[in-house]
Order: structure tokens, then sequence, then C-alpha cells
């Protein structure tokens, strides 16, 4: 099982690579994922993305909006209380 800690180092480690950014925020979490908003709160960036990790392996890929499987995913989260 991968811990909040984890899943951030891994999702910071994933933008860097694909976007030389590293900033996340407003973490959530559903049953089966942590996900994280990419840049920085109240800063728009066109093209805005998540980035979601499997709690049960740690793999890492973009949440993809919108979509039908996105946004059912986002409504099913609930927020990272730290």
């Amino acid at each position: 099982m991968i811990t909040y800690s984890e899943a951030y180092r891994l999702a910071e480690a994933y933008q860097l690579e694909t976007t030389g950014l590293g900033d996340l925020y407003n973490p959530r979490e559903s049953d089966e994922f942590w996900i994280f908003s990419c840049g920085k709160p109240g800063v728009k960036v066109v093209g805005g993305s998540q980035v979601i990790v499997s709690k049960e392996d740690g793999m890492v890929s973009p949440l993809i909006l919108p979509s039908k499987a996105g946004f059912s995913l986002l409504k099913e989260s609930r927020p990272v209380h730290l």
C-alpha cells in the first residue's frame, strides 16, 4: 500500500520529468488513488492537469479531463486532511 507521502514524491517526480514543474496542491483521495492537482493554487495554467497515483502499486498517470472516467473519479474523491 502506497502512503500519502510516497504518492506525493512519486507524483512530484512524474511532474518534474514530464513538464519540468513539480508543484502539487489540492491533494485528494479515492479508495484506489491519490490525486494531485499540478501547478500552484491561484495561478491559472493553460492545460492544467491532475496526476493520479495508485494506492496499490504506486503507478503514476495523468488524470484525463474531460472524460467520463476522470470526472467520475474526481466526484468520488475526498480531500486529504494533512
